[in-house]
């Protein structure tokens, strides 16, 4: 007999490359009965509607992503080399990451960036939980005297995330990772700027 958490794994891991390839409106149920093998009750057993499945698909996409690149970040020691793993772990993400369909993130958001939804708000969440771990690096960073005590933390936050998501897109319309190493070349440059210079 299949354990019920193996089944409701199953079907977020499938829903999940439905969802970011296809995108959530386009997914239907039926599509995630033909890619599980598993019935609309059985789906439903698990989740009360396409609604709480798309949530919990996003969510284990981000939780794969988010996880990758917070090993990189530990693995860093000061603030720049730590803003320099986000840099690398994002080139190495637009080339090799795993997920079908490509950056969950900016997928969901250009989804439903019209209207309010479940899925918009967790989206918005996993877009904070991003912001508030650059932002901790590069307070950190100013704390420690790694960083020029001017910086915004918060600005230099949203620089990151829109050059970087930004050039994923633009990557994804283009066919070839030109665009992202552009972006990452000049953010090193601008990271340099954010720096104590030492005599």
């Amino acid at each position: 007999m299949r354990s019920p958490v193996i089944t409701k794994l199953t079907i977020i891991e499938k829903a999940s490359e439905l969802f970011n390839t296809y995108g959530y409106k386009a997914t239907s149920i039926s599509d995630i009965t033909s890619k599980t093998g598993f019935s609309k009750g059985a789906i439903y057993r698990h989740f009360t509607d396409k609604a709480e499945l798309e949530v919990a698909a996003l969510d284990h996409m981000a939780v794969k992503v988010y996880d990758m690149l917070g090993s990189k970040i530990r693995e860093a020691n000061t603030a720049d080399l730590k803003l320099r793993a986000v840099l690398d772990f994002f080139r190495i993400y637009l080339l090799d990451f795993a997920l079908p369909g490509g950056c969950p993130l900016l997928n969901v958001a250009i989804e439903v960036d019209d209207k309010d939804s479940p899925l918009k708000s967790h989206a918005q969440q996993l877009l904070g939980t991003l912001r508030a771990t650059l932002i901790h690096i590069i307070s950190n960073g100013i704390q420690r005297g790694q960083l020029q005590l001017s910086i915004d933390a918060d600005r230099v936050a949203s620089i990151l995330i829109a050059s970087l998501e930004g050039a994923i897109m633009m990557c994804k319309l283009n066919n070839d990772d030109k665009d992202m190493n552009h972006v990452i070349d000049h953010l090193h440059d601008y990271i340099d700027s954010l720096q104590i210079e030492t005599k």
